[in-house]
């Protein structure tokens, strides 16, 4: 994947440690990480702790950023393993009864291909990047991913409407 042509500069203003450059980096992409976060926790502050160690990872990390991946695939790799991280440490069980549940139900990679693509339209080709997969076997990963989430919505769908026309008897 090509990088944006700016995007070796920046890189480079970083590397040398120029905090103007840093915090510009920060404010642009400060909201889109808080949003991939909260999508993967779905609570404000391990969301904005996720935000945080994707930033510290990113300082820590800058000398050695593959170039070819541009600033925004960085992020993302950085931001899909410090969640992965996060769920791992605090474990990965649903917070309630609803769609969010079924979300996180799915296996770790397959809840950040779908967040990934459906919540951020990332192509299929840069969420295999950022997993690590084939082209395919993100396809793949997307597919299924997308299939569990519609049959627990139409379960979920029908046991309502069975309790309702129980009520009703």
């Amino acid at each position: 994947m090509a990088q944006p042509p700016n995007d070796s500069a920046i890189i480079a203003l970083l590397q040398r440690g120029d905090q103007q450059t840093w915090r510009m980096l920060a404010e642009q992409w400060s909201g889109e990480l808080y949003n991939l976060a909260w999508g993967a926790v779905y609570q404000t502050v391990p969301a904005q702790t996720i935000v945080n160690k994707v930033w510290a990872t990113a300082i820590r990390t800058i000398h050695s950023v593959d170039q070819r991946l541009g600033l925004r695939l960085w992020l993302y790799t950085i931001s899909c393993h410090v969640i992965l991280d996060h769920w791992r440490d605090n474990g990965h069980a649903p917070q309630t009864a609803s769609m969010i549940s079924e979300l996180q139900r799915l296996p770790e990679a397959m809840h950040l291909a779908i967040l990934l693509h459906l919540r951020h339209n990332e192509s299929v080709a840069t969420i295999a990047e950022i997993l690590g997969r084939t082209q395919r076997a993100t396809e793949q990963l997307l597919q299924q991913g997308q299939q569990r989430l519609k049959f627990a919505v139409a379960e979920g769908f029908y046991g309502i409407n069975q309790a309702t026309a129980a009520a009703g008897d």
